[in-house]
């Protein structure tokens, strides 16, 4: 009873060891708040939803556009 191979509690820690490994090398991901709509050339603020165009398919991250054309 206390082999590995058959202990499932053994089994558990290992598997949540394995997934605080992973999940610890991750990026923590970041609120985008800034946003540009290439369709109308428009800066806007807020939920990615142009109000000019009534969309957002069009928008992209206001610090990409910055990258490119400034």
């Amino acid at each position: 009873m206390k082999c590995a191979n058959l202990d499932p509690q053994v089994k558990a820690d290992a598997r949540h060891s394995q997934l605080r490994r992973t999940v610890g090398g991750l990026a923590a991901p970041v609120a985008v708040r800034s946003w540009y709509c290439v369709r109308c050339q428009s800066h806007y603020q807020g939920e990615k939803h142009c109000i000019t165009c009534n969309t957002g398919i069009y928008s992209i991250k206001e610090t990409r556009w910055q990258e490119n054309y400034t």
